[in-house]
Parts: C-alpha cells; structure tokens; sequence
C-alpha cells in the first residue's frame, strides 16, 4: 500500500486458475507519484509497466508478467484535491508471490 495512504476496500479471491487480489485508497500523493510507487513496486516482482494512459477522468497503467498471463493494473482518480486508487492483480496460482 502507497505510504501515507488510506485503505478505502480491499479484496482477495483464490481459484485453482486464478489469483485475484485488489486495494483501493485514498491520498494526497499525486497521480505522478501513487504510479511512481506501483511501478517501482510491481516491477521488482517481474511485471514490465505499459505507458500510463488517460482515460478522463482517470490515469491507468497496465503491468503484465510471464507472457501475458500474470496482470495488474493501477488506476487514478483526482476529486477535490484528494486522489482515490485502485491497485489490482491477477495472477496464476504458481506466481504468486
């Protein structure tokens, strides 16, 4: 989780193909910095980061590991000076770290 953050929901579903796990917050941080954070963070568990893209009103940024079948994603929304995140992961089983 993002230091300085606030953990808004979380969730975590386990299946014999899929591991799913995601977290949404809330900080002053910027958009710049929240995605700084969860490059830095799922590149050292392999995953390779895509360009961050708009989608008004939201920043996203994709991360795929082994191939293609590990993701993750995070997304970024400003509102009233705060910004609210989602951090999410899909994974098989056998990567899960």
């Amino acid at each position: 989780m993002l230091p300085g953050s606030t953990a808004l929901t979380t969730s975590f579903e386990e299946t014999s193909t899929l591991f799913t796990a995601s977290l949404s917050g809330s900080t002053d941080s910027s958009t710049k910095e929240i995605l700084a954070f969860y490059a830095k963070t799922f590149s050292a568990q392999g995953f390779t980061p895509s360009d961050p893209e708009v989608q008004d009103p939201a920043t996203v940024q994709q991360f795929v590991r082994s191939g293609g079948d590990d993701t993750a994603n995070v997304t970024v929304v400003s509102r009233d000076g705060s910004f609210f995140y989602t951090a999410s992961i899909n994974t098989l089983p056998e990567s899960a770290k």
